[in-house]
């Protein structure tokens, strides 16, 4: 399932998300994201397209998964083409490549709940944002 979750945002297929994600989904992401949290399969189809926009080559590949009970852990490498206008920052051309840390919650065969972790700033930076901007999308100010 975790797979097919990666295999979703690299394809932007939205017609898996039922498959994959549970009615009552919650994501947690780092408050540099867009939308830091995000609840239901809408919001999941929002960041799909959004990701998609921003980077239209955007690609996951995972590198571990780790599981225990009801909990799934993974580390992956997302990497794309910032081609569009993504979070407010406008299209800069630059390639992104950075590592990811995942942790899902499951019920039912289905991601409830998802917690994502990744080097904030230097995503910005990859994307052309200076230190002094990154730092203040990071922190929120």
């Amino acid at each position: 399932m975790i797979k097919s979750l990666h295999d979703l945002w690299s394809t932007g297929n939205v017609s898996m998300i039922a498959g994959i994600y549970h009615p009552k989904f919650i994501a947690h992401w780092p408050p540099s994201a867009p939308i830091p949290r995000r609840e239901g399969r809408e919001a999941v189809e929002r960041g799909v397209r959004s990701v998609r926009i921003g980077f239209p080559d955007w690609t996951e590949h995972v590198e571990d998964i780790f599981a225990a009970d009801d909990r799934v852990a993974d580390r992956f490498r997302s990497t794309g083409t910032h081609e569009g206008n993504f979070a407010g920052i406008p299209a800069s051309g630059n390639k992104i490549d950075f590592m990811e840390l995942g942790l899902y919650r499951i019920i039912d065969g289905l991601i409830i709940e998802q917690w994502c972790l990744f080097d904030e700033i230097g995503r910005l930076r990859q994307m052309g944002v200076n230190s002094e901007q990154a730092a203040r999308a990071v922190l929120g100010n």
